[in-house]
């Protein structure tokens, strides 16, 4: 698709009280880049060129061609897009790439490609279409920012939408977003130097916010794919009701990112259709208390995390149905996190360190799985929580001396038609240190169990209708 300019003449308005002339823009107003003067071959510098287009217009069409940033227009941004001077509408042909030049001075240590900026007054709404950012990382020392909409206190972003993006090689964040509603899809993240999506609001308090995502796929970025985050005091993470979101994310893949997916604020948070891939720390991490929010996830699968698959330990809830978990060192670890989860498989390819870890939360887990786990933990499932139900599961092929340990702390413990033992056949079955609890066994199957089906060394478990005893 072409474009060329096309629009009215500009409507000059002289305030005759004070001599101050005011620009109106038509409502439709198409304009090129290469118009401006902009070349897009790949070593002349367009930036100037560039931001001329984006301050003339409501759309801006880049053609096919690299167009090379070796300036700023703003002390943090190659591009600035700001208030009265942003454009409702960048548009990419297929072939059209902003690149960051390796010549910008090294003392320029962060920058950001396309700083979309709410600094004086709202911006109603923007929309970017096939982005094409590539950051030239291995040649700049300059730590750039694909994408960044900010809010000073006061003032909205209404709406940022993008719709197709490939952000590469930025040695900071691909995508950073605190606008008020966010509408973004078919996202590509690679080789980012932090996070490949960054979404918080560090500016508006008590505004709720919202996000939604469809299709993102991060590759190799330094930081987590998405970081659904708090607000950031200094060098802290504070979790605060008054910074408050509401967002879906779905068809999301990411491969070998630093740390996966966290999520620290204050979010009501949807997750569908999630891949995490060989996280180099945790796939899924809930690391700040939420009390009153919660995280439903469906359809998750998280592989080889050399972490844990999925570490919970703020204080949220989170609500569960079709989660894979398969070759993590610990396949989930629950700490303040209350957990429903309907079909859940841990398989611990017969490398992990453990299966489940409980911590003090109320934690409900049903038609579930825990198999493959290594003979060097003792305990595939660890029990302390607070109030605990294990429904409908099987343990299946596990190595280790027992199946489930539960622990002093352990509050109230339900544990119905569950399994044990099937295929390698276990030593034993569980081991009980439970102290002030109680323990329910409700039609349980230890028939395959070589040794102990239960060691209760403290007296508190009830067993009834179950086998193999």
């Amino acid at each position: 698709m072409k474009y060329s300019i096309f629009f009215l003449p500009l409507l000059l308005i002289i305030a005759c009280g004070n001599n101050k002339s005011e620009i109106i823009l038509p409502d439709f107003c198409f304009v090129n880049a290469k118009e401006y003067g902009a070349v897009g071959d790949g070593v002349t510098d367009d930036r100037a060129s560039i931001q001329m287009a984006i301050n003339a217009c409501k759309t801006v069409v880049f053609p096919k061609g690299t167009y090379l940033l070796a300036s700023k227009s703003d002390p943090y941004g190659l591009l600035l897009l700001e208030d009265d001077r942003c454009p409702q509408k960048l548009i990419f042909e297929e072939g059209a790439v902003l690149k960051v030049a390796a010549s910008i001075p090294s003392h320029d240590s962060r920058l950001t490609v396309m700083c979309i900026r709410a600094n004086k007054q709202d911006i109603e709404s923007i929309t970017l279409e096939n982005v094409q950012i590539d950051g030239n990382r291995a040649n700049t020392r300059v730590v750039v920012s694909g994408i960044q909409a900010i809010e000073k206190e006061g003032y909205n972003i209404k709406e940022l939408g993008i719709k197709r993006a490939n952000i590469k090689n930025v040695g900071w964040l691909g995508i950073y977003s605190g606008a008020l509603t966010n509408y973004f899809s078919d996202i590509y993240t690679e080789n980012c130097g932090l996070h490949g999506i960054d979404i918080y609001n560090p500016s508006n308090k008590n505004q709720e916010h919202f996000f939604y995502l469809d299709g993102h796929t991060s590759v190799d970025d330094d930081g987590y794919s998405i970081d659904f985050s708090a607000v950031e005091n200094g060098e802290a993470e504070l979790s605060l009701p008054e910074f408050s979101w509401t967002g879906t994310a779905k068809n999301i893949r990411s491969y070998n990112s630093k740390y996966g997916i966290k999520t620290a604020g204050y979010w009501n948070l949807e997750l569908q259709d999630v891949l995490i891939e060989n996280s180099g720390g945790n796939g899924f991490f809930i690391n700040l208390d939420a009390p009153g929010k919660k995280i439903e996830m469906l359809d998750v699968h998280i592989k080889n995390a050399r972490n844990n698959g999925m570490s919970l330990s703020g204080k949220t809830s989170l609500v569960g149905k079709n989660i894979l978990i398969e070759g993590c060192r610990v396949g989930m670890t629950v700490e303040k996190t209350d957990v429903e989860i309907e079909a859940l498989i841990i398989d611990g390819k017969n490398q992990n360190d453990g299966g489940i870890r409980m911590g003090s939360s109320n934690i409900a887990i049903r038609d579930f799985t825990i198999k493959n786990n290594a003979a060097a933990d003792d305990f595939p499932v660890w029990i302390s929580g607070s109030n605990v139900t294990l429904e409908r599961g099987t343990f299946e092929d596990n190595d280790s001396p027992f199946e489930l340990i539960i622990n002093e702390s352990a509050g109230t413990v339900m544990l119905k038609e569950i399994v044990f033992g099937i295929g390698n056949g276990q030593k034993n079955g569980i081991l009980n240190n439970q102290v002030g609890g109680k323990t329910n066994v409700v039609q349980c199957d230890f028939t395959n169990i070589k040794g102990n089906s239960i060691e209760d060394r403290t007296g508190t478990i009830c067993v009834t209708e179950s086998t193999g005893l």
